[in-house]
């Protein structure tokens, strides 16, 4: 929740209580004949916005960058534009090129990056298909290492392009809610927060 979001729900009575119980690391997919493996958010936000066209300007074949983005409608549309394309400036002046290709579902983009040899496309970890997708290496800036999107990397905090995932009551939980609650950050609950190809909020056994 925003700030202005938490302050609107007191106005109306609330008093919002915010829970993390899972971590979302997206993936920069491309398809595995594109030679180019590592990119910067500088980089990955001037292919957004437009700034590049050409995979030869970053190393790769003389041939047109297509990027694929969700469509507006997505909170993950509005994290990788706030985290990437504006490069961690929410309020920042960057938009989405409008030769960006919105695309209705995650499933759709890593369709298009399987069949496509020039797309390039962002997507939950668990979409990536290991022969279809190649995963890039992402740095902060060209003085950062460049890290591998993978589970103990968004548990350790290194790879850039991660979010927090929460859960919001509108009190302090009591009852069914708190135990449901409880429940998700259990070890057995976490196990699930893995099984659906999400990153836990610690390491379970």
């Amino acid at each position: 929740m925003k700030p202005e979001e938490i302050e609107e729900a007191k106005m109306r009575g609330r008093d919002p209580k915010e829970f993390i119980v899972a971590r979302d690391g997206l993936s920069v997919i491309v398809n595995p004949k594109n030679p180019v493996g590592r990119l910067t958010i500088g980089q990955l936000s001037d292919i957004y916005t437009g700034k590049l066209t050409n995979w030869k300007q970053l190393g790769g074949k003389d041939a047109p960058i297509v990027a694929l983005s969700r469509d507006r409608s997505s909170g993950t549309h509005v994290f990788f534009l706030e985290h990437v394309v504006r490069k961690g400036n929410a309020k920042g002046p960057e938009e989405y090129g409008k030769k960006c290709l919105m695309q209705i579902s995650s499933q759709s983009i890593a369709d298009e990056v399987s069949r496509n040899e020039n797309a390039i496309g962002y997507v939950g970890m668990g979409y990536v298909k290991h022969g279809s997708h190649k995963t890039i290496l992402v740095a902060k800036d060209e003085k950062s290492p460049y890290i591998e999107p993978t589970t103990e990397n968004v548990l350790k905090g290194t790879y850039p392009i991660a979010r927090p995932l929460y859960l919001y009551t509108p009190k302090e939980p009591s009852g069914t809610v708190k135990g449901y609650i409880d429940f998700v950050l259990s070890d057995e609950g976490q196990k699930i927060v893995a099984d659906q190809e999400f990153v836990p909020v610690r390491r379970v056994s």
